[in-house]
């Protein structure tokens, strides 16, 4: 369950510098580059940094590659190497699979550029996209998604179901994408109560269940009256239990306890799955950088055992209207005004953060502390 601890940690000091529904297409960013020629049937890898069945980030990606061998069929063929580290043998694994023919590969965690970019240049006829990578290259792929559109419908349930407005984060290392998972989750909370405030913890892991279970304790003990953790173990929703506080985490629906869980939000990365395997089998072109959102059966929700006794009728009506509008595309999660918490505008009103701003952001919106 590890998320490559070490390599994060590069990349934040660079950068710091249901399920979803089938679809085809996602947004783009970045120059189109022609796919490599498809075998028959389309041979698809897909590399985990942890195993199919974890309950957590791998486990909703294998969900995602099952979803997209249902869509092509007999058209394409998947295998699934489960706990690659972020080594050499990242590289080595990938090499074997290209000597038995595949040509497509999805490694659904960021911290493999450095094995792989390499092994991209070295074999300019197969093709590789990485979750958040920090490279890109012509046939090396980068896909992401608007994380801060499922923490914000978190971030209703949550208001909607703490006491006193003061929401509890356990999070991983300060890097972007928590950074949007973080304001998401704000912006969603004061959509219910415009007082509601966010503390984060982090506790510098994707999973060490005692530093999660101790950061959860203390988030409680400062006044928290609801939870939320994004790393892949059970151990904050667990721990909020024993308590009594309402908690959602970043996994698939676990029993964490019938009276606190509200849910999940995570995101989905069958749409980057399904819209390089039909670029690749129709002979089109395939961005370098993917990025979805709900619009694309991206991100999404799961609804907990707790979320009708915790949350009101209002706030669930609220969650349902908010979930719509992403849906149709005419929901904004970032639009302006909006201030950073040192009362910084940063986007201006009437104006929206753009992809390249979300996927960059190193602030926190205004009601956050960490």
């Amino acid at each position: 369950m590890n998320r490559a601890i070490k390599t994060r940690l590069l990349l934040v000091l660079m950068a710091c510098l249901s399920l979803g529904s089938v679809v085809i297409s996602a947004g783009a960013s970045a120059a189109a580059t022609k796919t490599p020629k498809a075998s028959s049937p389309l041979k698809v890898a897909l590399l985990l940094d942890a195993a199919t069945k974890d309950g957590g980030w791998d486990q909703v990606a294998y969900n995602g590659m099952v979803q997209a061998q249902a869509q092509f069929g007999s058209k394409m063929t998947y295998t699934v190497e489960q706990n690659v580290p972020f080594s050499t043998q990242a590289a080595t694994i990938v090499d074997r699979l290209i000597g038995q023919g595949y040509t497509l590969f999805f490694a659904d965690s960021s911290g493999y550029e450095d094995y792989l970019a390499p092994v991209a240049k070295a074999h300019p006829t197969v093709r590789l996209e990485e979750l958040q990578g920090a490279v890109t290259a012509s046939n090396y792929g980068m896909y992401e998604a608007d994380q801060a559109e499922a923490f914000y419908l978190a971030g209703e349930m949550l208001a909607g179901a703490s006491k006193n407005g003061y929401i509890g984060m356990v999070a991983g290392f300060p890097f972007p994408a928590y950074f949007n998972i973080i304001n998401g989750t704000e912006m969603g909370a004061k959509a219910v109560n415009p007082k509601a405030t966010e503390h984060v913890i982090y506790v510098s892991s994707f999973f060490d269940p005692t530093k999660e279970a101790s950061a959860t304790q203390a988030l409680i003990s400062d006044g928290a009256t609801a939870i939320i953790g994004s790393t892949n173990d059970p151990s904050v929703c667990e721990t909020a239990a024993a308590a009594n506080v309402p908690c959602m985490n970043e996994d698939l629906l676990q029993s964490y306890g019938k009276s606190t869980y509200l849910g999940s939000a995570y995101m989905y990365s069958g749409f980057a799955y399904i819209s390089v395997i039909g670029a690749v089998l129709d002979h089109t072109t395939v961005t370098r950088y993917l990025y979805g959102n709900d619009t694309v059966g991206a991100i999404g929700v799961s609804f907990g055992p707790a979320y009708a006794t915790r949350d009101s009728a209002t706030v669930r009506a609220l969650v349902n209207m908010t979930l719509t509008k992403m849906k149709a595309g005419t929901f904004h999660d970032y639009a302006g005004p909006i201030y950073d918490n040192k009362g910084k505008l940063r986007v201006p009103a009437g104006k929206f953060l753009t992809q390249a701003q979300d996927a960059d952001q190193n602030w926190y919106v205004q009601g956050v502390s960490a």
